[in-house]
């Protein structure tokens, strides 16, 4: 079975449907506070793929990870994929709409890791240099601290990646001066 097929056709169909409903903007939160809860707890995924537990149950965790109360459209997504004992797939359903929604609405997703965080200025002026690189309409811009990059920041926006952080300097002197 390939697992990118089956996501990308249900995500397709349900995004079809939540815009032709007017829906979609709601759906897009929604999938993506579940993709974020099965990320954040892996044994969500676990769970769903069970078969110790009933569809009603699983049901509920769907649910509540997708904010608490999903939209008649997502519920009625909801009841059919675990009728048709899709619900290994969902996270991989939720991404792909997720993407679809994006590339629809022209938005582009950064990350920016520093080592400490960052000022909303400082966060506006990025997301304004993602836009205009990107030439998108709008960026979601996440930001990650890691205090081991010491300084500095890495840019990450669709395929491309700008380290300039402390950590890749030092390392990258290390190097020139120990070749031989």
């Amino acid at each position: 079975m390939n697992t990118g097929k089956i996501s990308t056709r249900y995500a397709l169909a349900l995004y079809s449907l939540s815009k032709e409903q007017g829906v979609e903007e709601e759906v897009y939160v929604q999938m993506y506070a579940l993709g974020e809860a099965m990320i954040a707890f892996p044994k969500l995924q676990q769970a769903l793929s069970s078969p110790m537990f009933s569809v009603k149950d699983k049901m509920a965790l769907l649910k509540t990870a997708s904010g608490g109360s999903p939209c008649a459209l997502l519920e009625q997504f909801f009841d059919f994929v675990l009728s048709k004992r899709r619900e290994s797939f969902i996270l991989f359903m939720s991404m792909s709409y997720q993407d679809l929604y994006r590339k629809d609405k022209d938005i582009v997703v950064a990350k920016v890791t520093t080592a400490v965080d960052l000022q909303e200025n400082t966060l506006e002026k990025v997301k304004s240099l993602v836009t205009r690189l990107s030439k998108s309409k709008d960026v979601l811009l996440r930001t990650e601290v890691k205090k081991d990059i010491i300084g500095g920041y890495v840019l990450e926006l669709n395929n491309y990646r700008i380290d300039a952080s402390v950590k890749t300097k030092l390392n990258e002197i290390e190097k020139h001066l120990t070749a031989e």
